[in-house]
């Protein structure tokens, strides 16, 4: 199986430090200026996803007229031009 190789793998090199190649990173605390109150948000990573799901929503239920590709963002004139050109295509 794949990903018990790909998990003793990453055991190992953690157990053992095989690697040595992995970069460095440092965190520096301080204020942000970007707001009055010194913070940044972040809270739109659990977002990301929604995107490409309502994007692999709409191309399925377009593919049975014809459409094979819809590029976001997914207007209705897009959409409709989409439509259009697959029942050109025939």
């Amino acid at each position: 199986m794949v990903l018990g190789c790909v998990s003793l793998i990453v055991i190992d090199t953690l157990i053992y430090g095989f690697i040595t190649w992995l970069p460095t990173f440092f965190a520096k605390a301080g204020l942000s200026v970007a707001t009055s109150f010194g913070v940044k948000g972040a809270g739109k990573a659990g977002t990301t996803g929604a995107l490409a799901t309502a994007m692999n929503a709409i191309l399925h239920a377009l593919r049975p007229a014809g459409v094979a590709q819809l590029d976001m963002p997914a207007s209705a004139r897009r959409v409709w031009q989409a439509l259009r050109a697959a029942e050109a295509r025939g």
